[in-house]
Order: C-alpha cells, then structure tokens, then sequence
C-alpha cells in the first residue's frame, strides 16, 4: 500500500469515467488487492465544503502524493453543486 488511508492524495491522471481531472483531491478509504496483483483504492471525493460528492475506486498508479499544485474540483458544474459552493470552490472565476 502506498498511501496512507483518510489522507489526502491527488490524482496523476485524468479519470474521465468519473469527471475528474488531474490533480484533483481524493482521499483513499479504502486499500484493494486484484487478483493480478493489482493494487488500489476506494476513494471519497468530497466538495470544498466537506461533502461527500462520490466515491470511487481507482488505481494505485492513478494517485500522487498531495502537493501545492493540487486543486479542489475544477468542474463543479458537472457535479451539480450549487452557486454558492461553486464560489467557496472557485471565487468569482467561474
């Protein structure tokens, strides 16, 4: 297992199979051995607010380590969030 579980990791490549982006922030619940050996998580994506938004199961190669370049969700119109989540998130940017 390489990351520790309930902290924060971020994801090394795009995931379009769950609207997520690179560099998004997940946190890994839950560690998963395939039987090719295969490791990897369940994972909780969460809103700048704390919300669970979903949560997923993606591959140990599919995650870094959290670092300064690390964003929220970038699409929360495709999460439905509201307005007001969408300024905690994002500012006046959108």
């Amino acid at each position: 297992m390489k990351f520790e579980l309930y902290k924060d990791v971020v994801l090394a490549r795009d995931l379009p199979e769950h609207r997520l982006k690179r560099g998004d922030i997940v946190k890994p619940v839950e560690h998963h051995l395939a039987l090719d050996g295969t490791e990897g998580y369940s994972a909780e994506v969460f809103s700048a607010l704390g919300d669970t938004l979903t949560v997923i199961t993606v591959p140990d190669a599919a995650t870094a380590r959290l670092c300064a370049g690390s964003r929220l969700l970038r699409s929360a119109r495709k999460w439905k969030v509201s307005a007001k989540t969408a300024f905690t998130i994002f500012g006046d940017g959108l």
